[in-house]
């Protein structure tokens, strides 16, 4: 039996380019995790905004090959072709990407909410640069008016009363509240129609706060003014005092300025 002159050369070699191909596809797989510096180069914006993209969930920190935290490049032009919208010619007629983030800024507009807006269609973008990036985005000034809209919506709901709200501060039930709705007492600021045909109700916070600070209960009223619980009790069936929950309920209301003004002449 004649022995290989070459010995095990052919499996060597067959070895070297298994570790060749490896390799290479260790270091394509490594060239897609990114910095956040690198990231920001490729959507045209700052760096410090990337933090806040990963922290509305828009983009993720992953572990690179070599442990590091880095931005799967993927993740990143994925996100720039969402956001790019159609292509069209060079006379554009809307407002610029950095330019609308400059002049609604005052009304909470932010990179963040300019791609949830375009996530959500409410924002059509559009782009005369084929590879673009955030940079050379426009937007349409009608559309943009409609998203301050919205955003002008949020911050009232935030800074508002729902009914639940409501009822806890005047110690009342919903029927209660609902009877003051109908007699104008209480007016609310926004009714929404909810998908299962619910009411939803939004009550301005500095109404409703005022109110509570210029009504009085009989117990309250008696305290501040240092007059009985029986005579206030006695001026409200007399027509003296007027009680603003106007019957609704077993509570009464009664206004401090129309307080001091029976007390004072009294």
């Amino acid at each position: 039996m004649s022995e290989n002159p070459y010995g095990s050369r052919p499996q060597i070699t067959a070895k070297r380019s298994i570790d060749k191909v490896s390799l290479e596809t260790a270091l394509q797989f490594n060239s897609s995790f990114i910095t956040k510096c690198k990231a920001a180069e490729i959507l045209g914006i700052q760096k410090d905004s990337i933090p806040k993209l990963i922290c509305a969930g828009l983009l993720a920190i992953k572990e690179s090959p070599t442990k590091r935290a880095m931005i799967y490049k993927p993740d990143v032009d994925k996100l720039l072709e969402l956001c790019r919208g159609r292509l069209v010619g060079d006379e554009i007629q809307g407002i610029q990407f950095h330019k609308a983030l400059i002049k609604y800024t005052v009304n909470g507009l932010s990179i963040v909410k300019l791609i949830k807006f375009t996530q959500a269609g409410i924002l059509s973008p559009m782009i005369s640069v084929a590879n673009g990036t955030l940079a050379n985005i426009f937007y349409s000034e009608l559309e943009l008016n409609k998203c301050m809209s919205i955003l002008k919506l949020e911050k009232e709901i935030q800074d508002g009363y729902c009914i639940q709200d409501v009822m806890q501060l005047l110690h009342i039930g919903e029927k209660s509240l609902h009877n003051l709705m109908k007699l104008g007492v209480i007016r609310p600021k926004h009714q929404f129609i909810m998908k299962d045909g619910r009411k939803r109700y939004l009550f301005e916070k500095k109404t409703i706060d005022a109110f509570i600070k210029e009504h009085l209960t009989i117990e309250e009223a008696s305290i501040e003014f240092n007059i009985s619980s029986s005579t206030i009790r006695r001026y409200l069936r007399s027509g003296k005092l007027t009680d603003v929950m106007q019957g609704v309920g077993k509570k009464y209301l009664i206004s401090v300025e129309e307080l001091s003004f029976v007390t004072t002449a009294t």
